[in-house]
């Protein structure tokens, strides 16, 4: 049953999308209820597990969070962290699920004849069987089934460019503005893929030009990222809001302006000075006064999801306290050269004290705090050049480049370049 969101509610689902442990906290104190759902059918729980704040999700499930509540797409809280690779939080969840090691798998339809249907009309989607598709609808097949990363049949079809399916499964009652684990809608497929055709087709469908993805990014956002100047061109025409901030501060036109793209500038000012909307123009001290450029030199870089992914892998390997030491009676024993401090430390200070610890007396630091790891360790976790991908994989660039676009291998566009993790590389690879 579905409980009416008040804003103390409203508040705590806030408190634990951004991470605000304080604020849960007094929204809880304040008698908020933490099984309270959204449309979505989303807990508090939820959605902290799903942007991997695991001292909230700890909070809640202390509250009487119920970590089996699922939300309209049948996820749970654990299901969710799974999916985004918060390993500690699905670790501190599955402790507090009954059965919590099943997987999106183990949820899949109990009725037989409904999964094979389901399974059925995504392979069609991804392979533009149309009139398959409509074989499988008239079959009871379910329309907006979800893969365990949360893709609908109708973003399998727009990824790919089946421009006739995406019509047929619109046609058919498809959820248009439906999101992924991404938060990624169609639309923004169809803006990946450059795919005007597609973009006009589901904005005539009145699909939602302004959905912001998990890094608080619209499309018309990830057109100008991408210096895709139809794509900019097609969703300004369909009134997409030029005004709207992402998480780092950045709006369409600081995005473009930082892209040195100038076309995109001069179509964004144009539309401005023709409709009701303004982005921000260029303040005298030649920034842009909606947004932080210090913050953009590194924050608008990288998906918040796996910051927090990589701070919570940081706080497991360093300790939570250091030992205490003066001057030992040897002073030539590991012991006498470990760290003076007593009291936890913020990360940022552990860490810097870890690496002035390794600088000094690498051995001692081992010594005193096994957890720590190396860095061939950790090298999974770096960030490869194209060109650097190829070579270690003697595959082309253009091959890459293509299964980047078709999502099979996962990248980040930094700057004009892409950046591969090694670890997702090593996953593609072995799955060729």
């Amino acid at each position: 049953m579905k409980t009416k969101i008040n804003d103390g509610v409203a508040t705590l689902m806030k408190a634990a999308m951004e991470g605000d442990t304080a604020q849960a906290q007094q929204m809880i104190r304040d008698g908020a209820d933490v099984n309270a759902r959204d449309d979505s059918g989303r807990t508090a729980l939820m959605i902290a597990a799903s942007n991997g704040h695991t001292y909230i999700v700890q909070l809640l499930l202390d509250s009487g969070a119920d970590p089996a509540a699922r939300d309209k797409h049948n996820m749970t809280a654990l299901l969710a962290a799974e999916a985004k690779g918060f390993a500690r939080t699905a670790s501190l969840l599955k402790e507090s699920t009954p059965n919590g090691a099943q997987t999106a798998a183990a949820i899949s339809p109990t009725d037989e004849r409904a999964a094979a249907l389901q399974k059925s009309l995504q392979h069609a989607a991804d392979k533009g069987d149309t009139n398959r598709i409509k074989a499988l609808i008239a079959e009871g097949a379910p329309l907006n089934a979800r893969t365990e990363n949360n893709w609908t049949p109708l973003m399998l079809a727009t990824i790919k460019g089946h421009t006739e399916t995406v019509q047929t499964l619109l046609d058919k009652g498809a959820e248009i503005n439906a999101q992924n684990n991404k938060g990624w809608t169609a639309l923004m497929f169809a803006v990946s893929m450059s795919d005007v055709e597609t973009m006009r087709l589901l904005l005539t469908k009145r699909a939602d030009a302004n959905v912001t993805d998990n890094e608080g990014k619209t499309a018309l956002m990830q057109a100008a990222s991408e210096n895709n100047l139809d794509s900019v061109r097609v969703l300004l025409e369909y009134k997409a809001d030029e005004n709207v901030a992402d998480r780092a501060g950045e709006t369409v036109l600081s995005i473009a302006t930082r892209r040195n793209s100038t076309q995109i500038v001069e179509l964004l000012q144009k539309a401005a000075e023709n409709g009701s909307s303004s982005p921000s123009r260029p303040s005298a001290h030649g920034g842009f006064e909606s947004f932080d450029e210090t913050r953009i030199s590194t924050e608008s870089l990288f998906n918040e999801s796996e910051l927090q992914r990589l701070k919570e892998e940081i706080e497991g390997y360093l300790p939570q306290k250091w030992p205490i030491v003066g001057r030992a009676e040897n002073p030539t024993s590991p012991a006498s050269q470990a760290l003076v401090l007593s009291e936890p430390l913020p990360l940022g200070e552990r860490l810097i004290a870890v690496l002035e610890s390794m600088r000094q007396n690498p051995a001692a630091l081992v010594a005193t705090s096994p957890a720590l790891v190396s860095i061939a360790d950790i090298a999974h976790k770096l960030l490869l050049t194209l060109p650097e991908a190829a070579a270690l994989t003697n595959l082309s660039r253009a091959h890459l480049r293509r299964a980047i676009h078709g999502e099979s291998l996962k990248a980040k566009k930094l700057g004009r370049g892409w950046r591969i993790k090694r670890a997702d590389l090593d996953v593609y690879v072995a799955e060729l």
